[in-house]
């Protein structure tokens, strides 16, 4: 599978709301307008600096309208993943795009989606 773009940036603090979906998520710090990535979510490979295993990840860039973002984020989920990734570098490789950025009706459909990209991610 051909990949789409790689970048690395540090995970920083968020505002939570992943973890309160059952899906807890990174926060890189990079500028996706600089790296010139669209919004949406990916299938995607990450790996921490300085350790070799390479994660399945879903990966969000956009706004969180579901959630009245106002900022563009960029967030990931990595799959069978449980830690503290605070602090950490990490290297992302996009894989291919799952779907548009949208905003939901509610906070379950919501969740029924990020279940069917977390399936789809572990696949790709």
């Amino acid at each position: 599978m051909r990949e789409l773009q790689t970048f690395s940036g540090k995970v920083v603090a968020g505002e939570r709301i992943g973890r309160t979906l059952g899906f807890p998520t990174a926060n890189i710090d990079v500028d996706a307008a600089a790296l010139g990535l669209e919004r949406g979510v990916y299938a995607a490979d990450v790996r921490m600096a300085g350790r070799p295993e390479t994660y399945r990840a879903m990966l969000n860039i956009g706004h969180r309208p579901t959630f009245a973002g106002k900022v563009c984020t960029i967030e990931a989920h990595l799959l069978d993943f449980s830690g503290d990734l605070y602090g950490k570098t990490l290297h992302v490789t996009l894989k291919r795009k799952l779907r548009e950025e949208r905003r939901f009706a509610d906070v379950a459909a919501l969740k029924k989606q990020l279940a069917e990209d977390a399936a789809q991610a572990a696949r790709d």
